[in-house]
């Protein structure tokens, strides 16, 4: 209000990178959280155009925010780039890729609302498959270790964090990736913007997919992979029809004019901000 007040021709811009609408207060730093969300509500009101990270988060911000104003959904896309596929990773690595199994690849890390464990049941002792598991192991490394041991499981493999660029060795070798959000923790995760979804399909690699709409809307699009809350069925679905989602995957770069994305979003600001129309 300061600024609209004082600087009636500046326009302002509301990038919202988080869905934070529905936050549970679970103790005193999520209660102060919860105070600078209730503030943001107000303060977004004052915005002249909203971005937001798909089209789903926009509708459902438009509605709870009550804006006037008009939104651009600006997809969370990332992109590893050739230079940042790390080759040197190749022996550390050739134990998994270097056989003929079809290698699923989740850097989500471990944790039960984050589906790992669900994968290990899917995957686990199929001699087909092999699963590699990047990300942090919140507290959870005991109960994976135990898990792989109790069940004799000998195609699933945990290598911690990983560099930018030995995710992009780990992804340019994949034959499948995993994208899973629990949709019952928040709006957050329903409404997810993955940027390491368009990750793996900018390397022409498969989805596996919990139920998410904003991942449901991605797979029926381009028919790039599969979305199940049942990660065995998922995993069993992409399988089933693996070459006919790899060829999608494969084709998704040359649907998306990736390099021009930033200078469409700056027009599309200008045009939206500063058109007399």
């Amino acid at each position: 209000r300061y600024i609209k007040k004082h600087y009636p021709e500046t326009k302002i811009v509301f990038d919202q990178s988080e869905l934070e609408i529905d936050r549970k207060v679970t103790g005193l730093k999520t209660a102060f959280l919860k105070c600078c969300d209730l503030f943001g509500k107000n303060a977004v009101k004052q915005c002249d155009l909203f971005i937001s990270a798909n089209e789903e988060r926009a509708i459902i911000s438009k509605k709870y925010y009550n804006l006037d104003c008009k939104y651009i959904a600006f997809d969370n896309m990332h992109k590893i780039k050739e230079d940042n596929v790390g080759y040197e990773f190749f022996d550390k690595y050739k134990h998994i890729f270097s056989n003929d199994k079809l290698v699923i690849v989740y850097g989500g890390g471990i944790a039960i609302d984050r589906g790992t464990f669900d994968l290990i049941n899917a995957v686990k002792n199929n001699d087909k498959l092999y699963l590699l598991v990047a990300g942090s192991e919140w507290n959870n490394l005991p109960k994976f270790n135990d898990v792989i041991v109790q069940d004799a499981i000998d195609n699933v493999e945990y290598v911690g964090y990983v560099s930018r660029r030995e995710w992009g060795y780990i992804m340019k070798n994949a034959s499948a990736s995993v994208v899973f959000y629990d949709p019952t923790i928040s709006l957050n995760f329903k409404y997810c913007a993955s940027g390491k979804g368009y990750e793996s399909l900018f390397m022409g690699v498969p989805l596996i997919c919990s139920e998410n709409p904003p991942l449901i809307s991605l797979c029926e699009k381009y028919k790039c992979g599969v979305c199940n809350s049942d990660m065995g069925i998922a995993v069993k679905k992409l399988l089933d029809n693996y070459e006919y989602y790899k060829k999608n995957a494969l084709e998704f770069s040359s649907l998306i004019d990736y390099e021009n994305r930033i200078p469409e979003l700056a027009k599309s600001l200008e045009n939206e901000l500063f058109s007399k129309s």
